[in-house]
């Protein structure tokens, strides 16, 4: 979630093409781990029965979620073309959630 967060800020704070190409591949990386690691957790914390009803909720939050960011990404871009990358600013905050939060289960 790390990288997500860091490649999903960094077009906030360059102006260069090359350096704004790095941080969406960061951050397609990071997304691809942030992916991968959450079904892998549903697989882990849940029974088979528990884990389809999880993957629904996931596809569900998703897609209401991504609604709203880009509600409020469209909202920031009234101020600059750069403030809507700040709302990855949020995968920060979810990393620091994840590391408290999160365990391997036995």
């Amino acid at each position: 979630m790390i990288l997500y967060g860091i490649g999903g800020l960094i077009p906030f704070f360059v102006s260069s093409f090359p350096a704004l190409m790095g941080g969406r591949l960061l951050l397609g990386v990071g997304e691809a781990f942030v992916m991968t690691l959450a079904n892998v957790l549903l697989g882990d914390y849940f029974s088979v029965k528990a884990r389809n009803w999880w993957l629904v909720v996931q596809s569900v939050a998703g897609a209401a979620f991504g609604t709203l960011l880009l509600y409020a990404s469209g909202q920031l871009a009234a101020s600059g073309w750069q403030y809507p990358f700040l709302v990855y600013s949020a995968a920060l905050v979810f990393a620091l959630l994840a590391w408290l939060f999160i365990f391997e289960p036995l």
